[in-house]
């Protein structure tokens, strides 16, 4: 059996934890949250490295999950078996990733970006430990890795202008005081400023929109 593959979820474990579920309120953070289709497995998958960093493989041992991961490729690195195969046009690769604002301690999601208009091989999507004699788990439904088309033939060229800033400074200053201020006397009563989200000042007058405020990711299975 493959890993799962379904949109990612706003919800994440350590934004669960902060007090009164703040960090949901940040508008960027739950947004980006939702970025992508994530890929999780049934069953719980631990494993523990011993420090050993080279190419020759076998350094991580697999505590469970075993049938999900390959560990032969070395350098500490850990290989998902996702199970899955993907087929794009020539203008269109996928950008194979971490999960959003996803944090594990003792390891890391490696990126990378596969042209699969021709590719017909297992995606190896990745993780490298960087803790050794820890025991790291990627939890069972969990998303350990996310996927996202992207056109490089797009993106390819693309240019950032640099340029003075536009704004006469004092009245930027001034702005940026307004608003911290604002920000500071609404959490003493308490209220949520919600200016971002709402895309207006901190007079509540509208400066602009957002192109989404929730995405919506489709899976369409056509196996049934």
């Amino acid at each position: 059996m493959g890993a799962k593959i379904e949109q990612l979820s706003m919800r994440r474990d350590w934004m669960d934890k902060t007090f009164d579920q703040h960090a949901y309120r940040c508008f960027p953070l739950s947004l980006t949250n939702q970025m992508g289709w994530g890929f999780s497995f049934p069953e719980d998958i631990s494993v523990v490295w011993d420090g050993n960093d080279s190419s020759e493989g076998h350094h991580i041992k697999v505590l469970s999950g075993q049938k999900y991961v390959d560990v032969g490729r070395g350098t500490a690195t850990l290989i998902f078996n996702i199970g899955w195969f993907f087929k794009t046009n020539e203008k269109t690769s996928l950008l194979f990733y971490g999960p959003p604002n996803l944090d594990l301690d003792g390891a890391v999601p490696l990126t990378n970006i596969i042209s699969t208009s021709f590719w017909d091989k297992p995606i190896p999507v990745s993780w490298k430990i960087t803790r050794p004699n820890k025991l790291i788990t990627f939890k069972a439904n969990s998303p350990v890795i996310a996927v996202m088309p992207i056109s490089l033939t797009e993106l390819n060229g693309s240019e950032i202008k640099l340029n003075h800033n536009p704004y006469n400074v004092n009245d930027y200053h001034k702005s940026l005081t307004d608003y911290g201020n604002t920000i500071l006397e609404n959490n003493k009563i308490p209220k949520w400023s919600d200016f971002y989200r709402s895309a207006t000042d901190q007079f509540d007058n509208k400066i602009g929109s957002h192109e989404v405020k929730k995405i919506k990711l489709i899976t369409n299975d056509l196996r049934k």
